[in-house]
């Protein structure tokens, strides 16, 4: 059954027009101003006016039809620059059940994740890695653990003063016999600082807390470490950890895979040297569909958006 618009103008067009007459005016002021090269309280007067006009147009978006029905079909055949291009890589694009909307914003949050899902698999079909197996780690057939962290200051500069630095990443860690290969996704959604800028400093405070469970472990009376490991056994060492960075393909850039390797001082991990590879293992490539709408940082931001 249709769901009323309560958003529903049947002037939405009178109202529209004005807005659009006044919006292409001040578009013509605009354009002479910086032509003059003017930039005084007038101008920014009429960039303010600009403004309005243009949220004003688009607020007829919404009510401009009568039911929730109208609109979805509206906004999903009318704005359908993503599916397009989509089809010409050859990716096949469905419309939605028009019916199963309730809600106007369940419409547009509907729509808005289609266009981001649509760029992600054109990107994932244009700029993505060839499978393979560069390095013998992330080996098929092996448990692989994929996580979402936030690192902060107190993580990577202990007992220090740290600030409110965060740096989210997907962990993807794979132990095979007594090493650990970690790799470290870069963080797309634009949220806290990057990954590749730290990656020494995480892979510290990987290798500070594996060790200090390590320690605690080897402390306890029956510790299932012990299962694996016996008395003669050395505690973990730097060596015994690999770390890779992976970058996630964009509309724009390559899908990137790289292993650190890195010298260690008194301070931890230092003097990085990357090494790309030209293919990626399959349990890391595809870790990244843990997408960023599941990473705790996001899935806060966006409940904070929606109660805003």
């Amino acid at each position: 059954m249709p769901v009323p618009n309560p958003e529903y103008d049947p002037n939405w067009q009178e109202v529209y027009d004005y807005h659009a007459g006044e919006r292409d005016r001040l578009m013509d002021v605009i354009r002479k101003f910086n032509q003059e090269e003017i930039h005084d309280e007038d101008r920014i007067a009429v960039d303010t006016q600009f403004g309005e006009h243009v949220d004003a147009c688009l607020d007829t978006f919404r009510s401009r039809c009568k039911t929730v029905q109208e609109y979805a079909k509206w906004m999903f055949e009318s704005f359908a620059y993503e599916e397009k291009r989509a089809e010409s890589f050859g990716i096949p694009v469905a419309l939605p059940d028009y019916e199963a909307f309730e809600s106007m914003d369940q419409v547009c949050e509907t729509w808005s994740k289609r266009q981001h899902d649509i760029r992600e698999a054109i990107a994932e079909k244009t700029h993505s890695l060839p499978v393979g197996q560069p390095i013998d780690a992330f080996l098929p057939g092996q448990p692989v653990s994929t996580y979402w962290r936030t690192f902060n200051g107190a993580d990577i500069y202990p007992g220090k003063s740290s600030g409110s630095i965060e740096i989210p990443t997907l962990v993807t860690a794979q132990q095979i016999d007594k090493k650990f290969n970690v790799a470290f996704m870069l963080d797309t959604s634009g949220y806290g600082a990057s990954i590749v800028n730290y990656v020494e400093d995480c892979a510290s405070a990987m290798f500070r807390e594996a060790l200090a469970h390590d320690r605690q472990q080897r402390q306890a009376e029956k510790s299932l470490w012990k299962i694996w490991r016996n008395s003669t056994e050395k505690e973990l060492q730097p060596s015994d950890f690999r770390f890779f960075i992976h970058t996630p393909p964009t509309e724009y850039t390559r899908e990137n895979f790289s292993e650190v390797k890195m010298d260690f001082g008194p301070q931890g991990y230092c003097a990085p040297k990357w090494i790309k590879h030209e293919t990626i293992p399959q349990s890391v490539q595809s870790a990244r569909w843990h997408t960023l709408r599941d990473a705790p940082h996001v899935a806060n931001r966006l409940q904070l958006e929606k109660r805003d």
